[in-house]
């Protein structure tokens, strides 16, 4: 019963975000999904809606970097991804990932996915449309956190084989 519960809320917030999409900033709900599909997959806490926001903002400044600072050349766009990474991983390891790494890539593929159309139809908009879509990435994120939220409140727990499995470590083994 807590899939199809899980799965009516998801389906209720969905078809919200496509009856409101224009007053949410949100064309497609794919951003929700993917947000609500993260929150869903592990426990809501904090750490992991923190990453997908540092990962989002880290592919923004990215993105900044390749508006306005670099060439526009394939080597800016792989310079400016790398960085990108390298950022989030830093995050991730300087948080003892309580700011995950897998979720700080998800907030980069969230923005990324919003922004790199706009971005490549036309570049010199950056400072107009990089906001709209780091705005409505922060509307997808408090979506998702919502949906998971209210599944949670529900009583449709998450089932056994979508939890955080842990496994045993060689660490300290010789």
């Amino acid at each position: 019963m807590s899939t199809l519960m899980r799965g009516l809320v998801v389906a209720g917030a969905v078809a919200l975000v496509v009856v409101m999409s224009t007053l949410l900033g949100l064309p497609s709900p794919w951003p929700v999904l993917l947000v609500a599909a993260v929150s869903l997959a592990r426990p809501v806490r904090p750490g992991i809606l923190g990453a997908v926001l540092v990962g989002s903002v880290t592919w923004w400044v990215a993105m900044a970097l390749r508006a306005g600072v670099l060439p526009d050349a394939t080597s800016s766009a792989v310079l400016a991804a790398v960085i990108a990474v390298v950022v989030c991983t830093a995050v991730a390891a300087g948080t003892g990932e309580r700011l995950p790494l897998w979720a700080g890539l998800a907030g980069m593929a969230l923005f990324a996915g919003l922004y790199e159309p706009m971005f490549a139809a036309n570049p010199t908009r950056f400072l107009s449309e990089s906001f709209v879509a780091l705005g409505s990435v922060v509307v997808a994120v408090g979506i998702g956190a919502l949906i998971a939220t209210v599944t949670e409140a529900l009583g449709a727990e998450r089932p056994e084989a979508d939890r955080l499995i842990v496994l045993p470590t060689t660490e300290g083994v010789s």
